[in-house]
């Protein structure tokens, strides 16, 4: 047929009237005008200048070389025709441009019902290059036109696709113009074609509504379109303003699509490098579902994708109704990806879900922020539920992927935050260099429900992956913050290289900073592996509830910190106050660091086992551990910076555990704990809220001298722990240290493995009233080269008013080969106050040495050597040192070589020196030939003391091994038994000429002799280091 001329006068062309048109549900035209013999730059039809407000009916027109019809004026109809088919509907035989080309206004393309409806399909040609719509609306003006209710790239039946090359509808710079409606007949069936469903290119201002796009005409079974179901692409002008659906009772349905089942993405958003794709609007669809919103009809790629350089779109933006159904798409809901891709929002959506909102249609991830995009917003002013998908919720990667904000979401949960629709691996994923990214915000409207996630709640992950913060959310919990949800792995997992992230907030000004960590099967909070460093976790409240804190919701672990993570803090960064956490309630450690290399972490200003009011207990079953290799991690910090000191009390086993597995090795070393109150409430005074154990170092070995030291304390007022009030002991050594491997006098803190010096166990922060330990300082198992204060000023522990025992050195493995031995107690007060004065006794003994292989230990030291070494051990209501048994489970008696030297040692309710277990002096045998503790060596037998001016003149003798050579110590003492000020010693050495042991010692001193004033002196053999008992008193004279 020769092509018709320019209609240009006002026609209405009706195929029905035909007699023999078959009419009924579906109209079959009978009229073909088929342009096979037209020319090349035929059209069907023309529709001219004059024509407006023609009507167009019923015909079949196809094979023209560019258009079925053309609209060139407006006020036009086309209804009931076949463009770009054959005559029966199911077979292509397209134009080649477009089956209907628009240039014009206020056209309608289609209507309501079956007879109105235009097959559209099949047009297009494949060479030389592809080209060709089923519907073109282009040129400047062509605005306010309306398709609906057609075929677009269906047969007939709107089952099978009969492609249309390209686009099903191609809407070229122009505006306003609608696709679809709100009727509920009015939407088109955009199915089957070569490349996108609707592709919007520079244009501005449309609507899709109500359309199903990738699917048959029920809505049940995908017919993609091979490439995008709405492409909508910048450039210049630019594509702005376009709606995608619209406000709904209920997604896809009224003015929502259904897009589903396409070949790409169910909706793309380009803004074609340069910009201009901006404020499009994505309401009130179903994608990547079924038309009932149950099933997946899964899109081949994202359901949304957003890119290059589109800017302010909005994904369920516009108030109740907008939020989309976004769920079974192939990849993930909605990815926005690439540099300048910015400002662009996500709320009020569904991502995983199905449109009951009753269980899962995953997409493999939820949301996908990546490539560079900027500055983009999940959730905001309404919430997304983002669950149930088979990997990620929230998933931000990338280099440049910076400055995106995830915020007022359900992740993980049902829309009520009640029950978990798992994200199958974390809810939200930030990994790859992605950085200064936030989720959460300071108040509660901004707060995420990030809970019941296949593996971690939030995940930081990969070398890059920076600057992050994590604050304001509940993790783990419900929406209402008081009940469980937890996630499988941890809360928040900080790994694999990523550095100087926040995890809550550093300004006490800032409360809604405040994480809830609670109820997670793993870690509240994770720092692991090589190189995650530099990372802060503060002001959050890890396992426990909102409001109250009071119920117990606690995760595995608090925080852990694993597998080489260092330079991390958990609490105050130093010089900041405030911003501790609470770390309660948690099944295992408050705080847990594992592993070698975990070194170099910080712990500071939180309370741990405690209520926040610190007046109750919330028990971790430790407060903070560290083992398997981690070193130089400190435990709290000088106290004179702000926000230093923890509050570790409450926890069931222990506040401190520090110790490595038995078979390991020696390798958890140079951990210090300082300036904590382990025990006790803020201000130092309470009772009843102790831990098991105060602190506990367990198979802590050093290989190297200082440099692998364990402190617990320090040399500083400002380092002092206050470990007191605790259940067990105040501080309990077992099978740790490391062995001098020297006979005689120890060499001092310089090669000691743990050091526990500076600090208060036993009584309250001013040292004053007793807090009691059951035993204040306990050394036992094979431990070795341990000191217990020290020689220097402020060394010195105040171990005073435990229920039972001051200081205990116990080999409680009793079998050779296992031995505690050169451990060193120096400087310390053991029974007085703070100020070495007032009384403030342990309930037993002072010091107790027991256990057979307890040997070589020393209890003060050489002052002419070491000044400083004497120990203060008064008041005490036993012994002030017994070297022996005391009943169960002190029921053997100690080895040799203990030494006792040159300390003060007075008013205990026993005998200064106790060897054995008599409660009594133990009498001297002749040639001292007697076993047990220390040998029971023999005690001086004292002459006469004699004082002049100037010097004191003091004689005995000492009955004891020949060929030896003892150190007898001289004291000045008030009363019987007491050695209350070292006067000095002499050697002595028992040989062939020297039978009886007889020693002279002048003092070069005068000392008066005052009513009540005795001396007293001790012998300990320099050979093996035993130590007598006091001997008896004599007078000064």
């Amino acid at each position: 047929m020769h092509p018709f001329q320019t209609i240009n006068t006002r026609v209405f062309i009706n195929g029905a009237t035909e007699t023999a048109f078959v009419g009924g549900t579906i109209g079959i035209p009978l009229i073909e005008l088929n342009g096979t013999a037209a020319g090349f730059f035929s059209s069907g039809l023309t529709l001219g200048a004059g024509s407006a407000g023609s009507t167009i009916n019923s015909l079949v027109i196809n094979r023209y070389a560019v258009d079925g019809i053309l609209v060139l004026s407006s006020g036009n109809t086309v209804q009931g025709c076949y463009l770009g088919t054959d005559s029966a509907g199911a077979a292509a035989q397209g134009n080649g441009l477009a089956g209907i080309e628009i240039r014009s206004f206020s056209n309608l393309i289609g209507g309501i019902n079956d007879l109105q409806r235009n097959i559209i399909s099949g047009n297009g040609k494949t060479l030389p290059t592809p080209s060709g719509s089923g519907v073109l609306l282009r040129n400047p003006g062509t605005t306010l036109n309306v398709i609906k209710g057609n075929f677009i790239g269906l047969d007939v039946n709107g089952a099978f696709a009969v492609p249309n090359v390209l686009d099903g509808v191609l809407v070229l710079a122009v505006g306003n113009n609608t696709i679809g409606g709100a009727g509920p007949t009015d939407g088109n069936v955009i199915s089957g074609n070569g490349r996108g469903g609707i592709h919007i290119n520079r244009a501005s201002a449309n609507k899709v509504q109500g359309n199903r796009i990738g699917v048959d005409k029920t809505g049940t079974a995908a017919v993609p379109n091979l490439g995008n179901g709405v492409w909508i692409v910048g450039g210049i002008p630019g594509s702005a303003s376009n709606v995608i659906g619209g406000l709904t009772g209920s997604p896809g349905t009224g003015l929502g699509n259904v897009i589903s089942g396409n070949g790409f993405h169910g909706i793309a958003i380009d803004g074609a490098g340069v910009g201009g794709t901006v404020g499009n609007q994505i309401q009130g669809n179903l994608i990547g579902t079924n038309l009932a919103g149950a099933a997946p009809i899964a899109n081949g790629l994202d359901g949304i994708f957003i890119s290059n350089r589109a800017t302010s779109n909005g994904i369920g933006v516009g108030g109740p109704g907008a939020g989309n159904i976004i769920s079974g798409n192939r990849r993930a809901g909605i990815t926005i990806n690439g540099v300048g891709t910015t400002l662009n929002s996500i709320q009020r959506n569904a991502i995983g879900l199905n449109r009951a909102l009753n269980a899962t249609v995953p997409n493999t991830v939820g949301v996908w922020i990546v490539g560079g995009a900027t500055n983009n917003t999940i959730g905001g002013p309404a919430a997304n539920t983002i669950s149930g998908n088979v990997t990620f919720g929230v998933n931000i990667t990338g280099g440049g992927t910076n400055l995106n904000l995830v915020t007022n979401n359900l992740i993980g949960t049902n829309t009520s935050g009640t029950a978990a629709f798992p994200n199958l691996f974390d809810g939200v994923h930030i990994a790859a260099g992605a950085k200064s990214n936030t989720i959460g915000g300071l108040t509660s409207a901004l707060r995420n429900v990030i809970s019941g996630n296949g593996r971690d709640g939030v995940r930081l992950d990969d070398i890059g992956t920076d600057l992050n913060l994590v604050r304001g959310n509940y993790i783990g919990l419900q929406t209402d913050g008081n009940t469980a949800l937890g996630n499988t792995g941890d809360g928040v997992h900080v790994g694999v290289g990523a550095a100087s992230n926040v995890i809550g907030g550093t300004l006490a000004s800032l409360p809604g900073a405040r994480n809830f960590i609670s109820a997670n099967l793993g870690a509240g909070v994770h720092f692991a592996d090589p190189g995650t460093r530099l990372n802060i976790v503060a002001g959050n409240v890890i396992g426990t509830n909102n409001g109250t804190m009071t119920l117990v919701l606690g995760n595995n672990i608090g925080v852990q910190i694993s597998g080489g993570a260092h330079h991390n803090t958990i609490g105050n960064p130093t010089g900041v106050a405030n911003a501790g956490n609470i770390i309660v309630s948690n099944a295992q450690g408050g705080v847990v660091i594992t592993g070698s290399g975990s070194n170099f972490n910080l712990v500071r200003g939180n309370t741990i086992g405690l209520q926040p009011a610190g007046l109750s207990t919330r028990s971790n079953l430790i407060g903070v551990e560290i083992t398997n290799g981690a070193t130089s991690n400190i435990i709290g910090g000088l106290t004179t910076s702000p926000g230093a000191r923890n509050f570790i009390s409450g926890n069931s086993y222990a506040g401190v555990y520090i110790h490595d597995v038995f078979t390991a090795g020696a390798l958890t070393v140079g951990n210090a704990v300082v300036g904590n109150y382990i025990g006790t409430g803020f201000t130092g005074t309470e009772a009843g809220l102790g831990n098991g154990i105060g602190v506990s170092l367990a198979y802590v070995f050093a290989m190297t001298n200082a440099i692998n030291t364990t402190n617990i304390g320090g040399l500083t007022v400002a380092e002092r722990n206050l470990i007191s009030g605790n259940t067990g002991d105040g501080v309990q050594v077992t099978d740790s240290g490391m062995a001098r491997n020297v006979v005689g006098t120890p060499s001092g803190p310089a090669i000691a493995s743990i050091i526990v010096h500076g600090n208060y166990i036993g009584t309250d922060v001013l040292g004053t009233t007793a807090l009691a330990n059951q035993d204040g300082v306990v050394l036992q198992g094979d431990t070795h080269g341990i000191l217990v204060g020290g020689t220097v000023p402020f060394a010195a522990n105040v171990i005073s008013g435990n229920s039972r025992f001051g200081l205990v050195i116990n080999d409680t493995n009793g079998f050779l080969g296992s031995s505690i031995s050169e451990n060193l107690v120096q400087g310390n007060k053991i029974g007085t106050q703070a100020g070495g004065v007032l009384p403030l006794g342990n309930g037993s003994h002072g010091v107790l040495i027991t256990g057979a292989f307890a040997v070589l230990n020393t209890i003060g030291g050489k002052l002419e050597v070491t000044p400083g070494a004497a120990n203060v051990i008064a008041f005490n209501l036993g012994n002030g040192v017994r070297i022996g048994s005391d009943g169960a489970p002190f029921n053997v008696d100690a080895g040799f070589g203990n030494a006792v030297l040159g300390n003060r040692i007075y008013s205990n309710n026993l005998i200064g020196i106790d060897l054995g277990s008599d409660n009594a002096a133990t009498p001297n045998d002749g040639g001292d030939g007697d076993a047990g503790a220390n040998n029971t060596q023999n005690k001086p037998t004292l002459g006469v003391a004699l004082t002049q001016v100037g010097s004191t003149m003091i004689t005995g003798a000492l009955d004891s091994s020949l060929f030896t050579t003892f150190r007898i110590e001289f004291f000045l003492g008030t009363g019987l038994g007491n050695a209350e000020m070292y006067l000095g010693y002499v050697d002595v050495t028992i040989n062939s000429s020297n039978p009886n042991g007889n020693f002279v010692k002048v003092l070069p001193v005068g000392l008066a002799p005052i009513a009540g004033k005795r001396i007293i002196a001790t012998a300990t053999n320099l050979g093996t280091m035993d130590t007598s008992e006091l001997s008896t008193v004599i007078p000064l004279m």
